[in-house]
């Protein structure tokens, strides 16, 4: 009995889980976790597995020669336990505050897939399968067929392995079946962190602090190094504005909740593909879920408020439903926008308005002529213009290789990136306009590019910003007297 207990007090001192060990007894084999009084209990009455010489489950370090491959086994547990669990120290006390589905992910991470196997676990061996599905690009049918094979075999150990990845693995027929979890799992897993917990209430406010507010953001991009490609992909991410200012736009910090994928953009059928995320967003503002707090060593109710949308302005039309083209296009304004319908095209609409004389059609014979405005560039006047691109040189990093954006045989410039765009309008395009406009629209260029190259300094005095305000209205007039033709 002593020795019994001896074994118990020095697994439980070793064995890192939520209060259960792998019991050793005679009939449980090491394949099930217990808690320490049960496993005392079944020690007594079945005995301890005589085959179960070595108690390397329990804290003991075998000789090399009986040291089992423990590498899967411990991968798997530090995988997870980063994944869920970042302080990597969550014994919660008591039994009511456990998250049920993350102890057991946690017993799987740790029991042999069967008896006597010492190269996987039940959640290595998912996770094994799963990474060889994804890096052959097998089709669901395929992955199907591999575990209808398992499970044909006539070995006890292959049914087992098919059993697991069937129910643990959620695989049915072909397709994983997808559960709707309570609110949203990455919530629980940011409390689970001692740290985390803390700067999540690092803004102190009414009401309870932990309570989630949270930012949506989404736009399409292209995965693919092919620019011409038209393929649309569309992340949806969550900001968690609790955090300090500093980290809200960390990577780490900023939720993927959603990935939609191409080839096309959703358009306003992304509704759609939001409804799940709405529904815990829902849940979390009406309801709330239960979770436990690492930090304060206690559970609480989480609750969460969707405060704003960040995104374009063709997006919001499809995110908030509103109108933003056409005669109500003004979000704001609504049915009440100010708006004139243009006839005819733009040099036609200049006449029927009475403005821009100088850029009428004229009549001359049978024909028309349509005077150029004063912004449009010569042929020889486009050929210097993209050559100055094409041959800029600019320290790594500033932007990237515009020169392969810029077509010489085209005269064109296609392919640039958000970033690249900043930099053109900050720098570059009032050094490659220069000498090849008039006065009047090289000055409303260079002009409005000031402007936009002091709003994107690191640091803004806030006296600069009142003068900014000022400035940039009297350079929009500059341009809207310039450029009319262009802006109609």
């Amino acid at each position: 009995m002593s020795a019994t207990s001896s074994f118990v007090a020095m697994a439980n001192q070793n064995v890192r889980n939520l209060g259960t060990i792998l019991c050793p007894c005679k009939e449980c084999r090491n394949l099930s976790h217990h808690s320490i009084e049960n496993v005392y209990e079944h020690l007594v009455i079945n005995g301890m597995d005589p085959t179960y010489t070595t108690w390397y489950h329990h804290g003991e370090h075998p000789s090399i020669a009986q040291k089992p491959r423990e590498v899967e086994l411990s991968n798997a547990y530090n995988l997870y336990s980063a994944a869920y669990a970042l302080d990597g120290e969550h014994i919660e006390p008591l039994e009511e505050r456990r998250d049920e589905g993350f102890a057991k992910s946690l017993e799987d991470a740790e029991t042999p897939l069967y008896q006597g196997c010492l190269t996987y676990t039940k959640l290595s061996a998912i996770v094994t399968l799963y990474k060889l599905k994804t890096d052959n690009g097998w089709t669901d049918e395929s992955f199907t067929d591999l575990l209808d094979k398992l499970h044909g075999k006539r070995t006890q150990n292959w049914r087992i392995v098919q059993n697991v990845v069937v129910q643990d693995g959620r695989w049915i027929s072909g397709q994983r079946k997808l559960e709707k979890g309570k609110g949203i799992p990455r919530f629980q897993n940011m409390y689970r962190s001692s740290k985390m917990a803390e700067n999540l209430k690092w803004h102190s406010t009414h009401g309870n602090p932990r309570n989630l507010r949270l930012g949506l953001a989404t736009d399409g991009f292209n995965p693919f190094s092919n620019l011409s490609s038209t393929y649309s992909c569309w992340p949806v991410m969550l900001v968690t504005y609790n955090l300090p200012p500093w980290l809200w736009m960390k990577r780490e910090n900023v939720l993927l909740a959603l990935l939609i994928p191409g080839p096309k953009q959703p358009s306003n059928d992304i509704d759609v593909y939001l409804q799940p995320l709405i529904e815990d967003l829902q849940e979390l503002w009406s309801i709330g879920i239960s979770i436990y707090d690492k930090s304060t060593d206690s559970m609480f109710n989480l609750r969460a408020i969707l405060l704003w949308t960040m995104n374009d302005f063709p997006t919001l039309g499809n995110l908030a439903g509103c109108k933003t083209k056409g005669k109500t296009a003004c979000p704001i304004c609504g049915e009440n926008t100010c708006y004139l319908w243009l006839k005819f095209n733009k040099k036609m609409d200049l006449q029927n308005l009475g403005i821009r004389h100088d850029l009428h059609p004229q009549e001359r014979g049978t024909k028309t002529y349509l005077p150029l405005a004063s912004h449009t560039l010569s042929k020889a006047e486009k050929e210097i213009f993209c050559k100055r691109l094409f041959d800029l040189k600019v320290p790594d990093g500033y932007s990237s290789n515009i020169a392969n954006c810029v077509s010489m045989e085209e005269l064109k410039i296609t392919g640039l990136i958000s970033h690249d765009c900043h930099a053109l309008m900050r720098q570059l395009l009032p050094i490659a306009v220069r000498g090849l406009l008039p006065k009047g629209p090289q000055n409303a260029i260079l002009r409005l590019c000031s402007c936009f190259n002091k709003l994107c300094q690191r640091v803004i005095d806030r006296e600069e910003i009142a003068a900014l305000e000022g400035e940039v209205v009297g350079n929009l007039m500059h341009v809207q007297e310039v450029l009319s033709s262009f802006i109609l």
